[in-house]
C-alpha cells in the first residue's frame, strides 16, 4: 500500500515538474522560430536587393522568402510588427488610384491582374517589421551598388563591341533565307558567342544535323533572334559554309545590362538616380557634412 502511494506521489511530481517546464520550453522554441523567421526575411531582401536591377524572377523570389519569413515571425511572437507612419496615406492612396485607373481602363481584364506589381509596395511594411535603420541602409546601397554594376556592365560591352559586321552574304549562303543584310551583325550562333567569320563556320560545323540555326542578331541597333536553315553535311565540308563576308565588332546597339531588356535597363537607371537621390536628401536632412552630400549625390 505504502509503496503505491509513493509510486502515484512521484508520478503526480513528475507531471507537476512537466507542466511547470512547458510554458519555459514554448518560449524559448517561439524565439528559435522568431529568430529564423527573421533570418529568412533578411535573407530573402538581400536576394531582392542584389536581383531588383536585374531579374524579375529573381526579385519575386527574394519577396517571396522575406514575406515568408515575416509570416514565420508573426506567428511565433503573434505580433505582425506593423506601425503606422507618415507614408501610409500617399502609398495607399496611390494604389487606390491604379485599381482605380485600372478598373476604368479599355481593357479591364488584362489591367487588373497586373494590380499585383503595384502591391510590391507592401514590401516596405515588411521591412519596416523586420529592418533596423542601418540594415535598411546596407540594403540600399547593395541594391544601389548591384544597379551600378549592371550599368558598367553595358559600358564595357559597347566598349568592347559585340559579334561581327557583314559586308556580304554571299550567293548561295543559307542566310539569305533570313532578313540579314550587309551592316547587320551576328553574335551568337545556337547560344555560342562569336566574332569573326570563321567561328560562325566553326558554330555551323558543330550544329546538330538537321536542326535550325539559331542566330542571335543585331540589326540597326536592335537585338532580334533569328533561324536559318539546317546546314547539310555536304555544305559544312566547304571551307566557309557560312557563305558570310565581313569583320570587325559592332558597337551599334543599345545599352541592356546583363538581361539584354532595354525597359530593364532604363527602370535601373532610374532607380539609381531614385536612390541617389534619397541619400542626398537623408544626408541634407541630417545636416551632414556636405562631402556626404556630394558622394550620396554622386
Amino acid at each position: 500500500m505504502r509503496y503505491n502511494i509513493t509510486r502515484e506521489a512521484n508520478r503526480l511530481d513528475r507531471k507537476r515538474l512537466r507542466n511547470m517546464d512547458t510554458p519555459h520550453n514554448e518560449k524559448r522554441g517561439g524565439e528559435r522560430m522568431s529568430r529564423a523567421g527573421a533570418t529568412l526575411a533578411l535573407v530573402g531582401l538581400s536576394v531582392y536587393a542584389m536581383a531588383a536591377p536585374h531579374s524579375i524572377a529573381g526579385s519575386w523570389m527574394g519577396l517571396s522568402l522575406a514575406v515568408l519569413g515575416w509570416l514565420t515571425r508573426t506567428l511565433a511572437t503573434r505580433r505582425t510588427g506593423i506601425r503606422r507612419s507618415p507614408l501610409d496615406a500617399p502609398l495607399w492612396l496611390l494604389f487606390a488610384w491604379t485599381a482605380l485607373s485600372c478598373a476604368l481602363s479599355y481593357e479591364p481584364e488584362e489591367s487588373l491582374p497586373k494590380l499585383v506589381n503595384v502591391a510590391t509596395f507592401l514590401v516596405f511594411y515588411v521591412a519596416q517589421t523586420l529592418l533596423t535603420r542601418r540594415t535598411a541602409v546596407a540594403l540600399a546601397c547593395v541594391l544601389l551598388a548591384s544597379g551600378v554594376a549592371g550599368v558598367l556592365w553595358s559600358v564595357g560591352e559597347i566598349a568592347v563591341g559585340r559579334g561581327v559586321v557583314l559586308t556580304e552574304v554571299r550567293d548561295g549562303s543559307i542566310f539569305r533565307a533570313t532578313l540579314l543584310q550587309p551592316g547587320d551583325a551576328i553574335w551568337r550562333v545556337n547560344g555560342r558567342r562569336v566574332s569573326s567569320i570563321a567561328e560562325i563556320d566553326e558554330a555551323m560545323r558543330g550544329a546538330p544535323p538537321g536542326e535550325p540555326l539559331r542566330v542571335s542578331v543585331i540589326s540597326r541597333g536592335e537585338h532580334v533572334e533569328w533561324q536559318a536553315p539546317a546546314p547539310g553535311e555536304e555544305l559544312k565540308r566547304e571551307s566557309s559554309p557560312s557563305g558570310l563576308a565581313g569583320g570587325g565588332r559592332t558597337r551599334n546597339f543599345r545599352a541592356s545590362g546583363w538581361t539584354r531588356h532595354y525597359e530593364t535597363h532604363a527602370e535601373m537607371l532610374q532607380m539609381i538616380a531614385q536612390l541617389a537621390l534619397g541619400f542626398a536628401l537623408a544626408c541634407w536632412l541630417r545636416r551632414r557634412p556636405r562631402r556626404y552630400v556630394l558622394l550620396a549625390a554622386a
